[in-house]
């Protein structure tokens, strides 16, 4: 059943914003270690009386990978990958550096979510989206893109986190851009009572027109686990 997002920061949105970001400079990525992702959280870790999950750094084990088809850029991600949470506005944020040249960002507000943005670096050049959003609507107006999410839910879900199963609820987000990017996210996740992603698989293929080199893809496979639900601090 497609419902309104409960969590509209389940939604992804990767963007490739402009030519000199797809052209110029070179190829790097560093990975996220869990010392860096607690000094990012040690340095602010926001409000603590607000909702959302206990606040720290949490780990998860990982695979996949994200590609830019025509430039022949791959990145293999790390075995293991971290995800800050910290307070924010009425709720809490969920910080995702996978990369110090990927990093996505999932803004809350109780059982609503508000927002969520991209940080991708594939030549030195950033592009970096920030949408906000309202009832499954988004809007990032400053690169002319907009984002509509549909969400399925099922709550009799479970997860193993630790080697203990965990009851979750299951949702599924569709998110579909539309503008100066086009394309599709889906993101399957078990959700926590608390907000916690237990475990997410997810899918992108997003198309960018490029006056310089025509039209280029971003595709991305992926997958997610918890390791333990006690965070980092």
């Amino acid at each position: 059943m497609a419902v309104s997002p409960r969590l509209v920061g389940a939604g992804l949105a990767l963007v490739l914003a402009t030519d000199a970001f797809l052209v110029y400079g070179a190829r790097v990525s560093h990975p996220v270690s869990s010392a860096d992702a607690v000094a990012r959280y040690r340095s602010d870790p926001g409000p603590a009386d607000v909702t959302g999950p206990p606040r720290g750094v949490y780990l998860y084990d990982t695979t996949g990978w994200s590609r830019v088809s025509s430039l022949g850029v791959r990145r293999t991600y790390p075995g293991v990958t971290a995800r800050i949470v910290r307070g924010h506005g009425c709720g809490w944020r969920e910080e995702v550096p996978i990369f110090d040249e990927h990093v996505e960002t999932y803004d809350h507000c109780g059982a609503a979510g508000t927002g969520f943005g991209t940080r991708l670096t594939y030549f030195f050049v950033p592009a970096v989206t920030s949408f906000a959003c309202r009832a499954g609507s988004c809007a990032d107006e400053e690169h002319d893109v907009t984002a509509t999410m549909t969400t399925s839910i099922d709550r009799g879900g479970s997860a193993t986190v630790g080697g203990v199963t965990e009851f979750c609820e299951r949702r599924t987000i569709t998110t579909i851009l539309r503008g100066s990017n086009n394309g599709a996210a889906v993101r399957r996740l078990c959700v926590a009572e608390s907000g916690l992603v237990l475990h997410e698989e997810r899918s992108v293929s997003i198309a960018v027109r490029s006056r310089f080199v025509g039209l280029v893809q971003y595709t991305e496979r992926a997958t997610f686990s918890l390791r333990s639900l006690e965070p980092l601090t």
